[in-house]
């Protein structure tokens, strides 16, 4: 997170927030766990809490505590409202190699955060956990982006902030409804099925803006923050959101992308967060390598010395042209790099290149510098292109 610019925002983020539970093991423990809630924000709705496994598993099961959000009229503070309450299992006969576990429970009250801890327990006594927080009831902190999912104390995390245009949210729904039951369809549907975000989620934290922008998605230069210096002071990455087929762009620390298309979500991420380059050459895209952990390289020769380091033949190196003259190694086809020609078609997921790259980048993290990489001055902008690329 970036360094918080005003002290309501950091004495509040650091009384709220302080769970950091990845996958913990204990005894025996031989998978993992994967849990989910939706919707992110119930507010005044029940709230299915989720979760899946993996191994051979004897049961799951699910507990929860409840705190009170209050403000003295200087600072925020939190108050237990509940202790932990085991509240559900899903324990089948004997053990099974996979389980799949949902539960629906409704909060009642405003200005509430819940704290969800998903088990996996295996025979023999070992066992995988998943613990995170997300609000409940009206958010009582005006004009903040509203946490959904949170691992670590922002400061120590990768935050990524979710803007809805106004086409996601109706004038005759200002609670931005509509939005909110979507939440679960960018974070779970769509980012935790990429690898190499799902197995590193323990980094990050997720919000989202209760006030929505009427943003033009193909410039980014345009883009307003509705939340003026609290957003600046959460987000890592804003990921503004809209419904429209549009060419989407990526500049800094800001980038669009439709709420239904996973590949525009998952390329603009990459440019935004990572720092990749475009694998394709057109007028506009972002091709000069990078200095740390590059995806693309300037010369055939550093192609072809990296190649080795990410378990690939030199002759992987490919030549992009007729626009620009770069390198690059990952594969291209049908299960191609999601930043290569391959992006839009099904199977399309980040190379080697590009995964070395996020891997460098969560080391940086979690060293303590979950800010812009530091070789990374124009933060991987990526300009929108002049014509929209086929959507396979």
């Amino acid at each position: 997170m970036r360094q918080l610019q005003i002290r309501l925002i950091l004495r509040w983020a650091g009384i709220l927030f302080f769970v950091g539970f990845a996958f913990v093991g204990a005894g025996c423990s031989t998978g993992t766990i994967l849990a989910s809630h939706e919707p992110m924000h119930p507010n005044d709705r029940p709230v299915t809490l989720k979760a899946v496994t993996t191994g051979n598993v004897d049961r799951i099961e699910f507990r929860v505590q409840r705190f009170a959000l209050e403000f003295d009229g200087l600072t925020w503070a939190e108050t237990a409202l509940t202790p932990v309450l085991y509240i559900w299992a899903c324990d089948p006969p004997g053990s099974v190699k996979s389980l799949t576990c949902s539960h629906e429970l409704a909060f009642s009250g405003d200005g509430q955060i819940v704290e969800f801890h998903a088990r996996a327990v295996y025979p023999g006594g070992g066992h995988a956990d998943e613990v995170y927080r997300f609000a409940s009831g009206d958010f009582p902190i005006e004009g903040m982006p509203v946490p959904v999912r949170m691992k670590r104390r922002p400061e120590n995390g990768i935050d990524i902030v979710f803007v809805p245009h106004t086409n996601l949210v109706p004038a005759d729904d200002p609670d931005a409804l509509t939005f909110r039951t979507h939440l679960d369809d960018i974070v779970d549907g769509t980012l935790f099925e990429y690898e190499v975000i799902r197995n590193n989620r323990a980094l990050y934290n997720f919000w989202y803006s209760p006030i929505a922008v009427d943003f033009d998605a193909e410039d980014c230069n345009s883009l307003d923050d509705p939340l003026g210096i609290e957003l600046e002071s959460i987000a890592d990455i804003s990921m503004y959101v809209h419904y429209e087929s549009k060419r989407n762009c990526a500049l800094g620390a800001k980038l669009t992308t439709e709420l239904w298309y996973d590949k525009s979500v998952i390329h603009e991420l990459g440019h935004a967060l990572a720092g990749l380059r475009d694998e394709y050459s057109v007028s506009t895209s972002t091709y000069g390598p990078r200095n740390h952990m590059p995806n693309t390289f300037g010369s055939k020769a550093e192609c072809e010395q990296e190649a080795p380091l990410l378990g690939l033949s030199p002759a992987r190196c490919q030549l992009s042209t007729p626009v620009f003259n770069f390198w690059r190694i990952d594969p291209t086809g049908a299960d191609g790099c999601m930043m290569g020609p391959s992006q839009h078609l099904s199977w399309s997921d980040f190379g080697p290149a590009c995964t070395r790259r996020f891997n460098w980048r969560y080391s940086q993290c979690l060293q303590g510098d979950c800010i812009a990489s530091p070789d990374d001055t124009d933060g991987g902008a990526e300009m929108p292109k002049e014509e929209n690329e086929p959507r396979l």
